[in-house]
């Protein structure tokens, strides 16, 4: 038989004297001897059984059914041929899960000459059971595809990807997690800087997680409740697709020495850890 990597594909099969063939455990076998991919055994409504197969990586396998000892049964060894799949995760597959009424997206890599065009392609969430959850939206075009959808529990998701005539054409496996609550921090206890001169910004060096520093609202107050608008500058030197653990430059400029309080706030939300204590010497 031949199938996809990364691909959901359903063998029918005949278990000749077995009475229960979902006892039975079927392993993929990779050309090395190693484990490969996901397999079960699956019924349908007609009664009907047929293997489950996801192989996660392309090349001759060898699928294997065994009893509950762990021994093959008689006849139940199979040679398969596992082409490279046609649509790939780009990225490090990981999703936050959104808040209500919003969405979540992930990029792709699709061989054009399957798909040409986003609408040439469908896309059905599994949840972390395997059960069917959702349709996802394929959008973009052969210069960069996403896929969006709405995950609602952390854990893996899977997407099934098939042809406008539904046949598959490859699977891949997203990550959701909970998002970090946004909360900010100084960093190596720089809390005391000098008053600059020339009317420049102070600064201090901080730790932004749960959301990108760009997007943070930051305010400083004076003993006298005077309010100085402030910025972070993100100085993290990776991509900004992450938001945990950023690096940035908290700056505002101070009119006099003495102590401050600087508050950060993302949507209206003030970031845990703030206020911050700092003092202008």
């Amino acid at each position: 038989g031949v199938i996809s990597a990364d691909n959901k594909s359903i063998i029918p099969t005949q278990f000749l004297g077995v009475k229960d063939p979902t006892s039975l455990t079927p392993t993929l076998i990779d050309e090395f001897g190693r484990p490969s991919g996901v397999t079960r055994i699956v019924k349908d409504d007609k009664g009907n059984y047929a293997i489950e197969a996801i192989p996660n990586a392309p090349g001759t396998q060898q699928l294997n059914l065994l009893d509950s000892t762990g021994k093959p049964i008689k006849g139940g060894q199979m040679i398969l041929n596992v082409e490279p799949t046609k649509v790939q995760l780009e990225g490090d597959g990981v999703v936050t899960i959104p808040e209500e009424g919003s969405e979540r997206s992930f990029p792709i890599a699709v061989d054009p000459t399957v798909i040409p065009r986003p609408g040439d392609m469908s896309v059905s969430i599994r949840d972390p059971t395997g059960h069917y959850f959702q349709p996802g939206e394929v959008v973009g075009g052969p210069g960069g595809y996403r896929v969006k959808f709405t995950p609602t529990v952390p854990g893996n998701y899977f997407a099934d990807f098939y042809t406008s005539d539904g046949t598959p054409i490859g699977t891949v496996n997203v990550n959701a997690v909970t998002p970090t609550e946004p909360s900010i921090r100084l960093r190596d206890g720089n809390n005391k800087q000098p008053l600059p001169l020339d009317n420049e910004p102070v600064k201090f060096l901080v730790t932004v997680e749960g959301v990108n520093p760009s997007q943070v609202s930051v305010i400083a107050y004076d003993k006298s409740n005077n309010a100085f608008q402030g910025q972070l500058v993100d100085v993290t030197q990776t991509s900004p697709q992450t938001s945990k653990g950023r690096k940035a430059e908290l700056l505002f400029k101070p009119s006099a020495p003495g102590p401050y309080r600087v508050e950060a706030s993302y949507n209206n939300k003030k970031l845990r850890g703030s206020p911050l204590p700092v003092e202008i010497t």
